[in-house]
């Protein structure tokens, strides 16, 4: 019979995550991290010669990205704020389309650059670029845990307002 061996691995991330959206704002506040990152990027980029001389070529997809990213997030926070999980569906898709494509492009420009450049050298690009793929998919979660509870308190809501109270006879007027 096969055996799970990742059941508390996935317990653990589970836990997490149910932890990072045990209040609203923490989950937005964790939403805001791609954005933010990719911000930070842009202004370290700009002000400073970085080492790696080819990063300053990135700055200039990194405003569109933290274009998108910072409208999705924006709609993330007044989905949250106002209770619509479907508005957060939107901003949930952005996320994970962009860090799955973030993945797969990091993976073929790994082993294509390990081919011309040495392990050195690519480990410094894995070393830089995975990190903020893994919080995006990472923020990406967070924000569906907080989607699958605003889901779980409006069908308790409905489910209260479609239920009538039971009604109490009062003895002495019978």
């Amino acid at each position: 019979m096969p055996h799970d061996f990742c059941v508390s691995l996935r317990k653990t991330y589970g836990a997490i995550l149910h932890f990072l959206t045990a209040n609203a704002v923490v989950a937005g506040i964790v939403g805001s991290v791609p954005p933010m990152y990719i911000l930070g990027f842009m202004i370290y980029n700009s002000t400073s010669t970085t080492p790696f001389i080819y990063a300053s070529y990135m700055t200039g997809s990194g405003y569109s990205i933290f274009g998108v990213l910072g409208t999705a997030w924006l709609l993330a926070c007044l989905s949250i704020w106002k209770m619509m999980p479907n508005l957060l569906t939107l901003s949930i898709f952005v996320y994970k389309c962009l860090g799955h494509w973030a993945f797969v492009s990091f993976v073929i420009v790994l082993f294509y650059f390990t081919h011309y450049a040495g392990i050195k050298v690519t480990a410094y690009l894995a070393a830089g670029l995975l990190p903020p793929v893994l919080l995006l998919l990472f923020a990406a979660d967070v924000m569906r845990t907080q989607r699958t509870k605003m889901y779980a308190a409006l069908a308790a809501a409905a489910n209260r307002i479609t239920q009538p109270e039971p009604t109490q006879v009062n003895v002495l007027e019978v």
